[in-house]
């Protein structure tokens, strides 16, 4: 169990209305109401919470770690990025105490930080700025875009896409944070080669692509987005067969573990939930399969959110590439291009890598994608700074005051972060 209370205060709230006195104490909290009691006369009384509206930032792995550094004395003085990196997370706590913003974890967190030698300690930090807090896993979010682009093609109608960033949350958003935060170590040291095998071999599978990108004399920006944006159906009918070849030899050979990764990968289930429904829809065994053939082949796919910007930003790559850049992408580039392609529709803004960060910035990305998402780097980090003190400074001073009598003096402002609107 964690506290979120660095020095407990109690500061003036409003004027007490049995005594006079401007000296109330915040005694009890509830999701909506709050009780006060005079210090003076002893009279108690309730009064509403203020609505909460929190910003949802994601902050990738990088960032995440060097806070961690920073708030276990470990981020050397004199290392580049130190002043950014302390002042960042100086008020990334602040803002959270504020209740004006979280930074929940993912999956992509998660299994990045089983690979970390003090992982859970990692993932306790991250939990702090989260509340509590999670995104959806980026496989369930992906799926959902996916299921409303079938609506769509069963109804003849244009896609429609709810958007709003609690559809990808698990917690609730809005609510104050407790002064308490619960959790458990888990120990993922059985899983962490696994996690660090997958990593290397997805990152090794796309080496080729890289190689035929340079060998391609016609290859371009243009041409490698149109084949990026026309492979959605191609894709998962290629993955598809290779999974369940890769499960029935598994069978075969009584493997189970390869049974097993084939019969359960992604793309096998959601071959066979998408057939599942076109059955129950009376659609006939013989032509289910082929009616999820169908849609995968539907042009209009290539303009599901998550599929879209993952093809621009392949293409931004090979056009570095094609410029003569030798070195192939980092081992991170697919976790970077899966975050940004799933949660950058979504979220308020996010703090990624900053070549990723750079290809967005970049036409015809910043033209053609349309997102939620401001996007934010170290190449960036002044106006990341500016973004965080603009949220301090839009708390209210009754927010503030409530703040600092729940979570103590690390919730209060300087005096040049308030406003006159506060």
């Amino acid at each position: 169990m964690s506290e979120r209370v660095s020095a407990m205060s109690v500061p003036p709230l409003a004027t007490c209305v049995a005594c006079g006195k401007r000296y109330r104490v915040l005694v009890q909290l509830t999701a909506r109401t709050a009780s006060y009691k005079c210090a003076s006369c002893y009279d108690v009384t309730c009064g509403e919470m203020p609505e909460l509206n929190k910003k949802i930032i994601y902050l990738d792995q990088l960032a995440i770690s060097q806070i961690f550094k920073i708030r276990t004395n470990t981020y050397e003085m004199s290392t580049p990025h130190y002043a950014f990196w302390k002042e960042a997370a100086d008020l990334l706590e602040q803002c959270v105490l504020l209740q004006q913003l979280l930074c929940p974890q993912s999956d992509i967190h998660r299994d990045e930080s089983m690979v970390f030698q003090r992982g859970n300690e990692l993932s306790l930090a991250h939990e702090m700025l989260g509340g509590d807090t999670r995104f959806q896993s980026t496989s369930d979010i992906e799926r959902e875009q996916v299921w409303a682009y079938l609506e769509a093609f069963l109804s003849g109608s244009e896609p429609v896409l709810d958007l709003a960033v609690d559809e990808i949350l698990d917690g609730q958003r809005n609510k104050w944070l407790s002064r308490f935060h619960v959790t458990a170590t888990v120990d993922w040291s059985s899983f962490a080669k696994g996690v660090r095998d997958h990593r290397e071999l997805a990152a090794d599978n796309l080496a080729p692509l890289y190689e035929r990108w340079r060998a391609d004399p016609n290859a371009s920006f243009k041409s490698v987005l149109k084949t990026e944006l026309e492979a959605f159906g191609i894709s998962r009918i290629s993955a598809y067969s290779h999974f369940t070849d890769l499960a029935r030899r598994g069978l075969e050979n009584r493997d189970m573990e390869s049974f097993m990764s084939g019969a359960l990968s992604g793309p096998v289930r959601e071959f066979r939930e998408i057939r599942d429904f076109f059955l129950n829809l009376g659609v006939k065994v013989d032509q289910a399969g082929r009616q999820v053939v169908d849609f995968w082949n539907w042009p209009k796919n290539s303009t599901i959110p998550h599929h879209r910007i993952q093809a621009y930003l392949f293409a931004a790559m090979a056009r570095k590439i094609l410029a003569g850049q030798k070195k192939n992408p980092t081992r991170g580039a697919t976790n970077d291009i899966r975050a940004i392609a799933t949660y950058a529709p979504y979220v308020d803004a996010m703090f990624v890598d900053s070549e990723f960060a750079t290809f967005l910035s970049e036409k015809p990305l910043m033209d053609d994608l349309t997102y939620r998402a401001r996007i934010f780097s170290i190449r960036t980090q002044n106006a990341f700074l500016d973004y965080l003190r603009e949220l301090v400074r839009s708390a209210t001073m009754e927010i503030e005051m409530i703040a600092v009598a729940l979570y103590g003096d690390g919730a209060r402002r300087a005096p040049e972060m308030r406003t006159d609107a506060g």
